[in-house]
């Protein structure tokens, strides 16, 4: 049976990713059914902000987006602000990155 969607949770700040089969991607707060949901801090929102960031440039730069390259370029963005992640050279910096490393990973 064909899975719709690959549910990717982020452990950083309780984050998490949900990757659909029909090229949607949500991003929010990770939570579990057996537990109140918590109010938003702000660690919250800026690791939420800055997940999206990173995946709207590895988007831009036509990088596939694999649990694995997520977590590699959310690392990788945390040497700027997440407001600088929206710069087109950052953004750029960030992807290309990411992809060079996923490339040695796989060799």
């Amino acid at each position: 049976k064909q899975w719709y969607q690959r549910r990717v949770a982020i452990t950083a700040g309780n984050a998490t990713v949900i990757l659909g089969n029909n090229g949607f991607v949500w991003v929010g707060p990770h939570f579990s059914p057996d537990q109140p949901i918590e109010a938003f801090t702000i660690n919250s929102r800026e690791t939420i902000a800055r997940l999206s960031n990173v995946i709207r440039a590895l988007a831009a730069y036509g990088v596939q987006l694999f649990d694995t390259i997520i977590l590699t370029a959310y690392d990788i963005s945390m040497k700027y602000k997440v407001k600088e992640l929206l710069n087109a050279e950052v953004m750029e910096h960030v992807a290309q990155e990411s992809y060079e490393h996923s490339l040695h990973q796989n060799l």
